[in-house]
């Protein structure tokens, strides 16, 4: 399993074990379908960077140490799934996050991955 250091992590910040699990999964799926994804473990905090290359050659989805699944606008490409995203998840998309990048917190995705996965693949 290659991110038993980012599921340690979520569970020393507090993601309970079901949660972290099910985000591990989640990670997991995403990393066999993304054309390409690395464990970026030069700092403090890790995070599983996802790459879709013919969109741009930084990440376009980020999953970090606390749980937080983050989007860089800017790299999407598609305001539609920007707006399929606020539309499915309310004001609590990008929450409190300035620039280009929205987040969804653990609180806010738990339960909800299966419909995540499903606008992402509509639209990536």
């Amino acid at each position: 399993m290659e991110h038993v250091a980012l599921y340690q992590q979520w569970q020393e910040n507090q993601l309970d074990e079901v949660a972290a699990l099910t985000l591990l999964r989640w990670v997991e799926e995403w990393c066999a379908s993304a054309p390409e994804h690395r464990l970026n473990d030069q700092g403090s905090l890790l995070t599983v960077d996802l790459y879709w290359p013919a969109r741009s050659d930084k990440p376009l989805l980020q999953v970090d140490g606390f749980g937080r699944i983050w989007f860089y606008h800017d790299r999407l490409g598609s305001d539609g799934l920007l707006r399929a995203l606020e539309g499915h998840f309310g004001d609590v998309f990008g929450e409190l996050e300035p620039g280009p990048v929205s987040c969804l917190r653990p609180k806010f995705w738990q339960g909800a991955l299966p419909e995540l996965s499903q606008l992402l693949k509509q639209h990536l």
